[in-house]
């Protein structure tokens, strides 16, 4: 998992290199992938941001060259690269879950729309110069179970004409 490494060699990424510069010797454990974008400019940052509110740093490019490259070494450089994962992993599972609640619901206004679409077609067929008769409408065959408690309602509040449909 882990790739052990003589700090003179510098990291060599698609892109970026980054120079370990002289750590007296000692090795450094890096993940063995390259470092991404993303990660070069989320040290960078951070580090110019830690460097920039310190008073009694004379030469902040120097700092910031000798610091970020450290960034990249160590155990708690693969420890971010796994809670990023599974930050990146957790919010791509949120945003699967939030379409599919999206899509539910749009399948649920779809079936909405048809159920209306149904109970205007029954009430227009029902219709007459006394208005909507509400006994037949509950009484049609193509009516639904929803549409006929519907009816029925409007029934035992409006009586059997109405001036309004479903």
């Amino acid at each position: 998992m882990y790739s052990f490494r003589p700090p003179e060699a510098p990291h060599e990424t698609a892109q970026h290199s980054v120079d370990y510069g002289d750590y007296g010797g000692t090795t450094g454990v890096t993940t063995g992938e390259p470092a991404s974008d993303d990660e070069l400019l989320y040290f960078t940052r951070t580090k110019a941001r830690i460097i920039a509110e310190s008073t009694n740093i004379r030469n902040h490019v120097a700092v910031l060259r000798k610091a970020v490259p450290e960034c990249f070494i160590g155990e708690a450089f693969a420890a971010f690269r796994i809670a990023n994962r599974a930050r990146r992993d957790q919010a791509e599972g949120e945003l699967e879950r939030l379409e599919r609640e999206l899509a539910e619901r749009d399948a649920g206004l779809s079936e909405k729309e048809a159920r209306f679409a149904l109970w205007d077609r029954v009430s227009a067929r029902h219709k007459g110069n006394s208005g909507y008769d509400m006994r037949a409408i509950a009484e049609d065959p193509e009516l639904d179970e929803a549409g006929k408690r519907q009816a029925e309602g409007m029934i035992e509040r409006l009586g059997r004409f109405t001036a309004a449909g479903l």
